[in-house]
């Protein structure tokens, strides 16, 4: 892996093995600075969206703005991200 910080993909890849280690903190602020440094890294900005759905209660509205701005960047639509932000009434 590449260890350049200006490297989104890196910074990416930092935050994955952060998340599974339970540093979501961590993880969230380096998938952000994977955003800051390639503002369409789709893959990037749904990593980050897993993170808030995830929270303790899920952060919806910012995790629907990372999941929109996946989709806008290449990222496939994802049936559970899908229901967690569209609940059925």
């Amino acid at each position: 892996m590449n260890e350049d910080p200006t490297d989104a993909r890196a910074h990416n890849y930092l935050a994955i093995v952060a998340n599974r280690f339970g540093w979501v903190a961590t993880a969230q602020a380096e998938f952000e600075k994977a955003i800051a440094l390639k503002p369409d890294y789709g893959i990037a900005h749904f990593n980050l969206a897993l993170t808030y759905l995830d929270q303790k209660p899920p952060a919806l509205e910012l995790a629907r703005r990372h999941y929109e701005a996946a989709l806008k960047n290449g990222v496939e639509k994802d049936e559970i991200v899908e229901a967690k932000l569209n609940p059925a009434p």
